[in-house]
């Protein structure tokens, strides 16, 4: 099934993410999708290069803009195919926010990127820039570790199959159309995890006194009620084309998904991203935050519907 319409692919360095490009080339083909690629040149990295130089912002800001131009279009002449539909441009500015707006102002509806990793006290896969933009995107977005291979032989799909809230619904079916759909085109593993939790387990002892054994049959009515409906999620997508394991595991989803990806060897986590509906800005919340700060993997994170960005297109 064809998802996509219009690719942007975003490069940080000429030397790094050939294989992303390859891959972003390869969905946008399948999917008789446009693609453009998009480089950024850093309006803070001009002031620091205007001290060396005897040219003006305005000269020396054309100069870096035209090389990052060729240099984009060397990246797209390399693949060498007539029938993807393929444009480049140059983003000035800080990063993300002209991303966004981009996205916005030409309703790209998937951005490829690779990671830029942040490497302070707390060395992450994921940096600033990257956080910024899983945040406040609008559209779905793919940050891909630079390292990766040629396919996926490890997809892991985190979903919440909660059965007293049905707000997930929706964003649960995306995460397992999009995951099913690679699954078959690359032929992977495909590991589906639902982590659910029984809140409250001390405060109910001390303040309903409840036994253990009382606490023990609710806790086994709870994961049932979890059961039932991660299964009904799953009936939908059974296909012998895809190879789908699936993992109901009892704990908080923050530690649960990376503890799964890191067991399985993932290359890939699909998941969504939690936020309240109409208010800007307000998508990832702590189970996010927390799985995107101990995962090693490229990550496609997916929005809930209604999501408005903070970002607005300048007038």
């Amino acid at each position: 099934m064809k998802r996509f319409k219009s690719i942007l692919f975003v490069t940080n360095k000429p030397e790094e993410g050939k294989e992303a490009f390859e891959r972003a080339a390869q969905l946008a083909l399948r999917n008789d999708a446009e693609l453009t690629v998009v480089g950024i040149v850093k309006v803070s990295k001009l002031g620091a290069l205007i001290g060396n130089e005897t040219v003006s912002l305005g000269d020396l800001q054309q100069r870096l803009v035209s090389e990052r131009s060729t240099q984009l279009e060397e990246t797209i002449a390399a693949l060498e195919n007539d029938k993807l539909a393929v444009s480049s441009k140059v983003l000035l500015g800080g990063g993300f926010v002209e991303i966004i707006q981009e996205v916005l102002q030409n309703e790209h509806d998937l951005v490829i990127k690779t990671a830029e990793s942040w490497s302070g006290m707390n060395a992450t896969l994921f940096g600033s820039s990257d956080l910024h933009l899983m945040r406040k995107c609008p559209c779905p977005v793919w940050i891909v570790k630079p390292t990766l291979g040629h396919r996926y032989g490890r997809i892991l799909a985190a979903v919440d199959t909660d059965p007293i809230s049905s707000d997930q619904e929706k964003l649960n079916r995306l995460i397992m159309d999009l995951a099913t759909s690679l699954a078959e085109l690359e032929d992977s593993q495909l590991h589906v995890v639902h982590a659910w939790d029984l809140q409250g387990d001390d405060w109910m002892a001390a303040r309903v006194a409840l036994s253990d054994q009382q606490i023990t049959t609710i806790s086994q009515e709870v994961r049932s009620q979890h059961q039932v409906a991660f299964n009904n999620l799953l009936a939908q997508y059974e296909s012998e084309r895809i190879r789908m394991t699936a993992h109901l595991v009892d704990g908080r989803a923050g530690m649960v998904i990376p503890e799964q990806a890191k067991r399985h060897d993932v290359e890939l986590v699909i998941m969504g991203t939690v936020a309240r509906t109409g208010l800007p800005g307000f998508i990832i919340g702590n189970t996010a935050e927390n799985v995107l700060n101990q995962v090693e993997c490229s990550v496609l994170t997916l929005k809930p519907e209604g999501f408005v960005t903070p970002v607005s297109v300048p007038v």
